[in-house]
């Protein structure tokens, strides 16, 4: 899947501006400061104007109550509605040796189409197809190959993508369906706990955190690597308390730890790789850098373009515990 020939180089400067206005947009579409108010402990009530002023919103939301967490969680990763949306987020990645400083390796860009409907259970099923595309870090060229500086060696660069994923969520845990058809079966880790997410509140801002443990399996079922990630989103506490508004603005940042990539060939090398990237959700493709779909198209056809189909995101064995 990877071409022969490395992709055009992006405009580094471009993606920041438009990373940055992307924030700036959201940031000016959320209310007043003075919308919402401080939180002061688990349980908010709100009774104010809703944004465009047609309905008031007057309805309660409790931090530590496992539906609310996860309905929340909903509205923020996609849209309860089961409409698609993309998240777009640009980072680096850094390599950590035992007892050293962590040196720049890498930068990537990323885009992931979401999508989630609730069950009859009243569990929610999240739907996901996407990819990372590992860039270089002085001219943001989508790289064919990579010169590894620790091991001297020249890499063949995987870029990674998730053909079809599936996740059950659940107010009492999370439990996975396993990925599709990816190139590595992704088994997301099993929970049993309530769902909680960690929440900080002040006036109209929110931001809440989910943390996410993931093994990576290989067809065969040996561990490729492990992956420990936060995601975290800012949005808007008028959008949560609507109850007419399904889906809500989010600026996201992720961050993971996580072994080596196999095609990197780091054998038993010491160390692992540490991403951190930002980035937000956008309703459909069109706010989406044009070169960064292109890229994707010629890695991945179809991989962002096409739409989730519910039906061939068939149940697979769940993966290991962690």
């Amino acid at each position: 899947m990877v071409p022969d020939k490395p992709e055009a180089s992006f405009d580094r400067e471009r993606r920041r501006l438009l990373l940055f206005a992307g924030i700036a947009g959201t940031a000016l579409t959320l209310p007043a400061s003075g919308a919402g108010r401080e939180s002061s402990g688990p349980g908010i009530t709100e009774s104010h104007p809703s944004a465009s002023g047609a309905r008031p919103i007057s309805t309660s939301l409790d931090t530590r109550d496992p539906e609310q967490n996860l309905r929340v969680y909903m509205k923020v990763l996609s849209d309860l509605d089961d409409r698609p949306t993309f998240r777009f987020h640009t980072g680096r990645i850094l390599s950590v040796a035992p007892g050293q400083l962590g040196e720049p390796l890498l930068d990537f860009v990323a885009c992931k189409q979401d999508r989630v409907r609730q069950l009859a259970d009243g569990s929610y099923q999240h739907g996901y197809r996407g990819v990372i595309l590992f860039t270089d870090i002085d001219t943001g060229q989508v790289l064919d190959t990579f010169a590894n500086p620790l091991t001297g060696k020249t890499n063949r660069v995987q870029h990674f993508r998730t053909s079809w994923g599936s996740g059950i969520y659940s107010a009492q845990g999370r439990y996975s369906l396993g990925a599709g058809a990816s190139e590595l079966q992704n088994a997301s880790a099993l929970r049993t706990k309530p769902f909680q997410l960690a929440w900080s509140i002040v006036r109209d801002d929110v931001w809440i955190t989910y943390d996410e443990r993931v093994v990576v399996r290989s067809a065969s079922g040996s561990v490729q690597y492990a992956d420990s990630s936060m995601y975290r989103y800012h949005t808007s506490l008028r959008q949560l308390l609507d109850p007419g508004q399904t889906s809500a603005d989010a600026i996201m940042s992720w961050g993971t730890e996580t072994s080596w990539w196999p095609w990197m060939e780091m054998g038993g090398r010491p160390g692992h790789l540490l991403f951190g990237s930002m980035g937000r959700k956008y309703p459909d493709l069109s706010s989406v850098p044009g070169d960064v779909i292109a890229a994707a198209e010629r890695l991945f056809p179809g991989q962002l373009t096409e739409p989730i189909d519910w039906a061939a995101l068939a149940p697979r064995a769940p993966g290991l515990n962690r």
